[in-house]
């Protein structure tokens, strides 16, 4: 039981560590995301791969927030647009699902 706190804290310094460098953060996370994948692919001990899958869940959630945070502040508010831009992004997007 004891690997597996060290497992996890390990993976949340790293996390908290890159956590404000937005250049990096994204690249860091997908990488360890793809690790993490890898190893439950190969993994044939059901307890180890439940493990590794709570790791998945903490990477996933420890980055929710900061990717939550970020389209909020990009967010607009469609009530706000005019009938003429409501009309210009319908068009964008059924241009993008008919391709």
């Amino acid at each position: 039981m004891d690997w597996e706190v060290i497992f996890y804290s390990e993976i949340m310094e790293q996390a908290f560590n890159i956590l404000n460098d937005n250049n990096n953060r994204f690249i860091w996370e997908c990488h360890k995301i793809i690790e993490l994948m890898n190893i439950l692919k190969e993994s044939e001990k059901e307890n180890f791969k439940l493990v590794i899958k709570n790791a998945l869940i903490l990477l996933l959630s420890i980055f929710e927030d900061v990717y939550k945070a970020s389209v909020d502040l990009k967010s607009v508010d469609l009530d706000e647009f005019s009938n003429h831009e409501k009309d210009i992004l319908i068009n964008i997007l059924k241009s993008e699902i008919s391709t």
